[in-house]
């Protein structure tokens, strides 16, 4: 990259000396821009990686040379940023930083240390919990009758069938779905985990699905549907048109804090109510570690209480149960008793 672009770039390792001269002069913007062109292309967050650099590159850090850059200073730039944005926007550039100095040191061959290493890690943030509450889903099915797109319903309907996260759903394409046996199939290359999973079709995910079907697909049998149709996506709009179309239906929903991510978690919170375990849920939603499904504990205690409920015990005590006027109830169903909701 030398004075321009190239941090450590060229034919062959340099020797020792040279390359620590080097690493004092090539600064985080060049190192930074390096990454952009050779790592971040290979990457499927690739889009987002490109902001999270642009943020880099205002701050004052990228003018520091790579081989200088110590703690402190990225201790100083992330409290500069989570003066001004969320921890979780904080967090991913840190991520990045982290791997770029990895990646100077083991594969550019510039002797430096990783200063993301040493210095603290932002916090995480604090996952939501939004879900959707007494009648904002057909508050939300209204506001979609009210608009002239044809996939927004089915959309916000199979988010919350199949708790997959939005850019799944608009990865998806028409060979990744399997109507006959019910089911989708979602490539590793699309997930956010890099591990392909199969999520099940409720009836009513299949309705919307079949809703959306091209005609091309519609009337032809599985060995005459072309590739080319096949390879078409099931909602063909990008990502900052669904964005968009998201956000005025919350609108003219009346809906405050209502994320499309949200979605997912209702979703999830669906499953568990349904009866599903843990690992049953896991393999539907994607979640890499059971760690990350504990915040769904409280609903699995609900279903604990109202199992707790034995038959022979509600039968023992309505056979003992009493009326005020002395009257014997034994022969009376007892009552199921509920705390879900």
């Amino acid at each position: 990259m030398g004075a321009d672009h190239r941090a450590g770039s060229g034919h062959g390792d340099p020797g020792e000396a040279e390359a620590k001269e080097l690493a004092g002069v090539v600064l985080l913007r060049q190192a930074l821009l390096r990454y952009q062109d050779e790592i971040t292309p290979h990457k499927r967050g690739a889009r987002i990686e490109h902001y999270i650099i642009r943020g880099l590159l205002k701050d004052p850090i990228a003018d520091l040379p790579i081989g200088k850059i110590t703690a402190v200073d990225v201790t100083a730039w992330r409290n500069r940023r989570l003066k001004k944005v969320q921890s979780g926007t904080v967090l991913r550039a840190w991520n990045l930083l982290h791997h770029l100095f990895e990646v100077a040191r083991r594969e550019w061959g510039l002797p430096v240390d990783n200063p993301a290493h040493i210095a603290r890690r932002p916090k995480p943030p604090i996952p939501r919990d939004r879900r959707l509450r007494d009648g904002e889903l057909a508050a939300l099915d209204a506001a979609c009758d009210a608009t002239r797109s044809p996939w927004l319903k089915p959309l916000i309907y199979l988010a919350i069938d199949t708790a997959m996260r939005k850019g799944e759903l608009l990865l998806m394409k028409w060979s990744d779905v399997n109507l006959a046996d019910g089911h989708i199939l979602i490539p590793a290359v699309n997930t956010k985990t890099s591990k392909a999973r199969t999520v099940p079709l409720s009836p009513r995910a299949r309705e919307n699905l079949e809703r959306l079907i091209p005609p091309e697909l519609k009337h032809e049998t599985t060995s005459q549907k072309s590739a080319a149709a096949l390879n078409k996506r099931v909602f063909p709009i990008t990502p900052n048109a669904a964005k968009l179309a998201w956000q005025r239906t919350v609108k003219r929903a009346n809906i405050q804090n209502l994320h499309f991510h949200d979605l997912r978690h209702e979703a999830t919170s669906r499953f568990f109510e349904m009866g599903l375990d843990t690992m049953e849920v896991a393999a539907i939603t994607g979640h890499e570690t059971l760690q990350m499904l504990k915040r769904y504990t409280h609903i699995k205690t609900r279903r604990l209480v109202d199992r707790m409920a034995w038959p022979d015990d509600a039968s023992r005590a309505a056979k003992t149960a009493k009326a005020p006027d002395g009257s014997d109830h034994s022969n009376e169903e007892p009552r199921e008793v509920s705390l879900s909701r």
